[in-house]
């Protein structure tokens, strides 16, 4: 994540939401169409702080996942950050995203 947020496809998706992390997680569908072909991905606000990100047809696992919106998330400065993921089928998880 730290090596796409440091290209210019990753400069330009900041650039549009640096300063507001509801913004940059809300786009986070968008950034994965740049760098993926395949499966789906949705963004649902469960509260101020905490988001609900599903994903679908996705062959990667989800601890990479987890880790690339960890990372995200501390590129932002948020605080007490907290990422979980669950596989929901084959090629299918969703994320818990938390922070203070």
């Amino acid at each position: 994540m730290r090596d796409f947020l440091g290209s210019t496809a990753g400069k330009t998706f900041l650039s549009f939401s640096i300063k507001d992390p509801r913004r940059s997680l809300t786009n986070l569908p968008v950034l994965f169409r740049t760098v993926a072909s395949y499966g789906s991905r949705a963004v649902e606000w469960r509260g101020p702080r905490h988001c609900h990100i599903v994903m679908k047809r996705d062959f990667l696992p989800p601890a990479y996942h987890e880790g690339a919106f960890q990372a995200l998330m501390e590129f932002l400065h948020l605080r007490c950050v907290e990422v979980t993921g669950q596989v929901t089928g084959a090629l299918d998880s969703e994320y818990e995203l938390r922070w203070q």
